[in-house]
C-alpha cells in the first residue's frame, strides 16, 4: 500500500492528466451522442414527412390508376355484352357500336338548355352525333369537340329529340324534356295502340342510330291521353341520376358515316 501511495504521489501530475483526459472525452462523446441523437430525430422526421408526401401522392395517382383500369374494364364488360349474341334482335343494332369511357368534368341541370363537358375530345376519335351513356342508362349526344374535350348536349335540353320505345313494345315515340325538374322527362307520340303501364320501362328504340337499341331511359310515372290526339303523353323518372354524373360512356356506332351517307341520298332523291 505504501508503495502505490508513494507511485502515486510522484506521478500526480500525469494521473491528473489522464484523468481530466478522460473527463473531457466523456464529455466529448456525450455531447457526439445528444447530436446524433438531435441528427437522427431531425433526418427520421423530415424523411417521415417526406415520404407521407411521397406515399399520398403515389396513393392519388395509384387510386387515379385504379379508377382508369375499373372505367377500362366496365368498357370492356358494355363492349362484351354488346358484342355478345343472345335471343333478341338488340343484337342486330348492338354489335356496331363500340364504348369509350370518359370522366365527366361539368354537367350543367339547373337551366333550360343544360350540357356537359368530357374529357375526351377528336384525338380519342369523338365526333359530334355520338351518343352518352352513364352507368345506367343515357345522358346525351355529342354536339361539339376539341382536341381533348367533348360538349354533350344534356338530355335535360329544351332541344332534346330521342327515339324511345317501351321496353316490351315496339310502338317509339320521342323523348323531351321541359325545363322544370331533373327528375322527370316527358315522352310524346307514342300511340294510343301501345299496351303500357305506371312502373313499365322506356329503352331506346335504336332508330336514330345514335344509341343501340334497348338502353334504359326511365320508368313511366304519369300517363294521359290527349283530347283530339291518338298518342299518348308520358311523364318518366330517369334511371340515371342526372343532378350526379361522374361517369360517361361514348358510344361508337362503327357505321354511322355509311348510314348517314345513305339516308342523305335518298334525301336528295
Amino acid at each position: 500500500m505504501t508503495r502505490l501511495l508513494k507511485f502515486m504521489m510522484e506521478r500526480k501530475s500525469l494521473l491528473l492528466f489522464l484523468f481530466l483526459e478522460f473527463f473531457a472525452f466523456t464529455l466529448i462523446l456525450r455531447s457526439n451522442l445528444y447530436l446524433n441523437y438531435k441528427h437522427n430525430h431531425f433526418v427520421t422526421e423530415v424523411s417521415g414527412r417526406y415520404n407521407n408526401r411521397v406515399h399520398n401522392i403515389t396513393r392519388y395517382f395509384e387510386l387515379n390508376q385504379v379508377n382508369r383500369k375499373l372505367q377500362e374494364e366496365n368498357s370492356r364488360i358494355k363492349n362484351k355484352k354488346i358484342n355478345k349474341i343472345n335471343d333478341s334482335i338488340d343484337f342486330l343494332t348492338w354489335k356496331n357500336f363500340s364504348v369509350i369511357p370518359a370522366v365527366i368534368i361539368t354537367n350543367q341541370f339547373q337551366f333550360s338548355n343544360n350540357h356537359i363537358i368530357i374529357n375526351k375530345g377528336s384525338k380519342d376519335s369523338i365526333q359530334p352525333g355520338m351518343g352518352i351513356t352513364g352507368t345506367k342508362g343515357i345522358i346525351g349526344t355529342v354536339v361539339k369537340v376539341s382536341p381533348h374535350y367533348a360538349a354533350v348536349l344534356s338530355i335535360l335540353n329544351n332541344k332534346t329529340s330521342i327515339s324511345v320505345k317501351p321496353k316490351n313494345s315496339n310502338h317509339f315515340g320521342f323523348l323531351k324534356w321541359e325545363g322544370r325538374s331533373p327528375k322527370i322527362l316527358t315522352v310524346e307520340d307514342i300511340p294510343l295502340d301501345a299496351k303500357i303501364n305506371i312502373s313499365d320501362t322506356l329503352v331506346t328504340s335504336g332508330n336514330s342510330n345514335i344509341f343501340p337499341k334497348g338502353i334504359p331511359i326511365g320508368i313511366i310515372t304519369d300517363i294521359k291521353k290527349l283530347k283530339g290526339s291518338k298518342n299518348y303523353s308520358l311523364k318518366i323518372r330517369p334511371v340515371e341520376d342526372l343532378t350526379d354524373l361522374n361517369i360517361a360512356y361514348i358510344l361508337n356506332n362503327k357505321y354511322q358515316k355509311e348510314y348517314l351517307q345513305l339516308k342523305d341520298s335518298i334525301n336528295e332523291n
